[in-house]
């Protein structure tokens, strides 16, 4: 059944326009009229490219990006030969990482020199020019010589509009070369692909496990990593071990092998193999040493060795009643690290240079060891570790302390937890991966990207002064989008660069014209300081208001739902065996029935509106100012920021809501004593919310109605009805429904008083 579900939402997604701009690389056009200054020369249709006698598939994607990038751009067709050239060129040798990518640029009136030890290089070198042509608005350029190189050695984005754990289904994805240079365009050299191990096994040593189409998922996945390969993306495998069933025949015939009951997520009921067992140890290890003598253009390995996917009997999350007899006996942090330890050792077996990115995570499940410094000091020092700028943190705010369990833009960092994973990662010689989120938060992850523009730059400015070796911009809460803020944390990793602001003027004077791209810096601005008063995080993934907006339903008891406020969540595959989706195709609500916050906390919640509202009308002003070149672009970020008002305004409304109603329902626990003018006044507080809510609703369903952008239903992590199908389920609801049960309120209220009158006499 997943299986059509998902073939179902990929024939969707692939109509989607925004999914389709994604894909598009060249978006953007040169003005019509062509005026350099006079210390600027044309590229015209009397240049051409040349190249270096050697070149591989990435070079040829380079030649072929560049020559696509002039006639999409500005209608240029650019000559086989000529005199004036665009010259690529690979040279020499790179001794690390960093020198393999970085490269130079020279430009003169009749030669432009990109230069790099690899074709990746010379690929970013070609990004580097399309960029700067773009800032310009016409082909037009300066002489310049320049030497680029990124700060980071790895960079890795996650994948493209959303991704998702069920077995099988991410290696049957809309994906085209378009796909990958996508990130590459925005100086990633890394990204990830879920990879259920289950999926590969062959009838070795254990054939209970072979999967029948391995070697169909060995082609696939092959597939995608010479893609990423030729589009300058190393494919990471985003490890899954095994887990199965307890009346699995593989434990009937290896009751050995059966590891720990993994009661991590809802459901639990599943059981791992355990890596204590050499022989099972032995297996995995080699099954992924197999993978990649497979595919030899993999990168790496990322590994969440703390809460989910890479599999071991202490991720059970019951350690005090574990019931593995042979990890109980053991150290948790020994089971971990000898489990990491050999599979890391495996793949170096087959690829010298394969990386593994091990990622504590939510190691606090098993370890009393809250930064892991003991599990970090038995690992391989070859092995990288991955650690958050903000998550874990306990965040001091206005009268209360917002607890950072997962990304947050409201909190910059770094937590106390990242700084002593880098510290002990450096003691030992280890490089630090640093993982933080470029685009979204948990504060807010149903939209594009947050316009916060100043907090995000603040971010990689904070992200910088720790001096990683590598990051990951984004994990898989919302996807690459191609959105201004993950293009402003491309621009800050590379050097030479100037300060975040002077980035943000580029871009907003690129996409806005320089006189409303001033209008949008100031919304930003505002939508930042907004960000800065958020008072939770979600309290729990894809539901509720911060995701699905003003699709939140308010109600005065949760009863006779809509069926389109219901959906799936993929990402509870990880409840079940590998290979299965029950979890993952069961609906699920996709409303909060209540939420407890504080006064200061709704409050605060309350302050992010009006600073939000303040941004907008700026925006709402500026709109009919803009010149026509660049009035769509205005157009798409005036409405981001309305959809995410709108968003804003529901959270608000939702905790007005339920705090209002969990007022009145403590005042009915004894209505002899309480007023009834007390409780009717609390019921007409929530209905002059709900009416508010209503129109807020409306205003919403106008914005999706319009836009792609806000259609949750074509995200590949989820499966949802469409957002303006929940929005409407939610208004005709709150009419009926809702409405029904204030009357009934109200009636109850009455007859109560009768009663009580009665009683009197």
């Amino acid at each position: 059944m997943i299986d059509k579900i998902f073939a179902r939402k990929i024939a969707k997604t692939k109509e989607n326009q925004f999914f389709k701009w994604i894909h598009n690389p060249h978006n953007q056009k040169f003005h019509t009229v062509w005026r350099p200054d006079k210390d600027e020369f044309l590229i015209d249709e009397t240049w051409s490219i040349k190249t270096s006698k050697e070149i591989d598939e990435t070079g040829d994607f380079a030649i072929r990006e560049l020559k696509s990038f002039f006639e999409d751009t500005g209608n240029i067709h650019l000559k086989k030969n000529s005199n004036k050239s665009i010259i690529l060129c690979k040279e020499g040798n790179a001794g690390n990482r960093i020198e393999n990518d970085s490269y130079s640029f020279v430009s003169q009136e009749e030669q432009i020199k990109i230069t790099g030890c690899s074709w990746r290089a010379v690929l970013y070198g070609v990004y580097f020019l399309e960029q700067i042509l773009l800032e310009r608005g016409i082909p037009a350029l300066k002489k310049m010589s320049i030497k680029r190189q990124p700060l980071f050695d790895i960079r890795m984005f996650g994948d493209v509009y959303g991704t998702f754990t069920v077995s099988g289904l991410n290696i049957n994805r809309p994906i085209n070369q378009n796909t990958f240079s996508a990130l590459s365009r925005f100086g990633a050299n890394a990204t990830f692909n879920f990879t259920n191990l289950a999926d590969y096994i062959g009838d070795g040593i254990f054939p209970e496990l072979a999967n029948p189409e391995r070697e169909n998922n060995f082609e696939k996945l092959a597939k995608l990593a010479n893609l990423a390969h030729s589009a300058g993306i190393d494919l990471y495998l985003n490890a899954y071990n095994p887990k199965l069933r307890p009346d699995h025949l593989f434990f009937k015939n290896h009751p050995e092998a059966k590891g720990a009951t993994q009661q991590v997520w809802a459901g639990g009921g599943i059981n791992c193999l355990c890596t204590s067992n050499p022989e099972v140890l032995h297996f995995i290890s080699e099954s992924y040493a197999e993978i990649f003598s497979k595919v030899p253009h993999l990168g790496g390995m990322l590994a969440i060795i703390g809460g989910e996917g890479f599999y071991h009997c202490y991720m059970s999350g019951d350690v005090k009643n574990l019931d593995c007899p042979r990890c109980r006996k053991r150290c948790a942090e020994d089971v971990v690290a000898d489990l990491t330890n050999t599979v890391f050792h495996a793949i170096r077996k087959v690829k010298a240079d394969a990386e593994l990115l091990a990622w504590p995570y939510s190691a606090h499940r098993w370890s009393k060891d809250p930064f892991q410094e003991s599990l970090i000091e038995k690992l391989d020092p070859e092995i990288r570790i991955v650690a958050e700028i903000d998550k874990d943190h306990m965040y001091q705010k206005n009268g209360y302390i917002k607890k950072i369990w997962d990304y947050s833009i409201d909190f910059l960092g770094p937590s106390d937890r990242y700084l002593s994973i880098s510290k002990t990662s450096k003691k030992r010689g280890m490089k630090l991966v640093c993982k933080t989120e470029t685009s979204v938060s948990i504060e807010l992850f149903g939209v594009p990207y947050i316009p916060c523009l100043q907090r995000w730059g603040k971010r990689m400015e904070i992200i910088k002064s720790q001096q990683p070796e590598s990051i990951i911009y984004a994990y898989d809460i919302a996807g690459f989008t191609r959105s201004k803020t993950e293009e402003l944390a491309y621009r800050l990793s590379w050097e030479p660069c100037s300060t975040p602001y002077k980035e943000i003027k580029k871009i907003a004077e690129r996409d806005f014209g320089r006189v409303s791209g001033y209008s949008v810096i100031k919304a930003w601005n505002l939508f930042s300081k907004a960000m800065s008063h958020y008072p939770v995080l979600t309290f729990s993934y894809y539901t509720g208001p911060s995701f699905i907006g003003a699709g939140q339903p308010l109600m005065l008891v949760e009863k006779n739902m809509p069926e389109k406020l219901f959906g799936r969540l993929f990402y509870l595959a990880e409840a079940d065996e590998s290979g299965g989706g029950e979890k993952a195709i069961a609906k699920r609500p996709l409303y909060y029935s209540d939420v407890e916050m504080s006064k200061e906390e709704i409050n605060d919640m309350d302050k992010v509106v009006n600073l939000w509202e303040k941004g907008v009308n700026i925006l709402r002003l500026e709109y009919p100012e803009v010149i026509k070149p660049y009035k769509e672009e205005f157009k798409k970020e005036l409405n981001l920021a309305i959809y995410i008002l709108t968003v804003l305004r529901a959270t608000a409304n939702t905790n007005h809501f339920f705090s209002l109603r969990k007022k009145y329902f403590n005042l009915l626990k004894n209505p002899a004593k309480n007023s009834r003018r007390e409780i009717l006044k609390i019921l007409k507080k929530m209905e002059s919310i709900i009416e508010r809510d209503l129109k807020n609703a409306k205003d919403a369903m106008k914005i999706v109605a319009s836009d792609p952008r806000f259609d949750l239903s074509v995200r590949l992590d989820i499966d949802f009805p469409p957002t303006i199908e929940i929005i409407k389920a939610k208004i005709k609801y709150q009419k009926t429904e809702v409405k029904k049960q204030f009357l009934l309120a109200k009636a109850s209220l009455m007859d109560t008083e009768q009663k009580q009158m009665d009683s009197q006499t």
